[in-house]
């Protein structure tokens, strides 16, 4: 929900339609939007979505659809209400990682880390939990 007009100038949100899709073009790239533009694909091209909006406008998406702020070029800020609704299911790795011990950290193997990720986030939570200043003075 913009909180000021969204215009082109302002960097509105773009969307790549149909990338939530299992076995959708990009792959995992660290930079998915720039593959799309990359393969040449006109159904790809095609696909790129920017949704201008007024002030106080709802836009709703699926959020497992690859979208983007684009670039602000205007002189004002461009405030945004964010709200994310998902199944329970849903987890959101690439805009929320999971909080984990600074053990966890040094493992310094990637399969390590994969093997023990949940666990130590666990642990980590656990941690935070019994921490004294939780609890307030007795």
């Amino acid at each position: 929900m913009p909180l000021r007009n969204l215009r082109a100038a302002a960097g509105p949100t773009e969307f790549l339609l149909g990338s939530h899709v299992k076995g959708a073009k990009p792959g995992p790239r660290t930079d998915w939007w720039a593959a799309a533009q990359e393969a040449g694909d006109p159904q790809v091209t095609a696909l790129q979505l920017a949704i201008t909006a007024d002030e106080g406008s709802a836009i709703l998406f699926d959020l497992r659809v690859r979208h983007r702020g684009g670039a602000n070029r205007s002189p004002k800020p461009r405030p945004i209400l964010y709200i994310g609704y998902t199944m329970r299911w849903f987890r959101d790795a690439v805009n929320f990682k999971d909080p984990h011990t600074p053990q966890w950290d040094a493992l310094g193997s990637d399969t390590r880390r994969a093997l023990l990720a949940r666990i130590d986030s666990r642990a980590y939570v656990r941690r935070l939990e019994l921490h004294p200043l939780l609890h307030g003075p007795h």
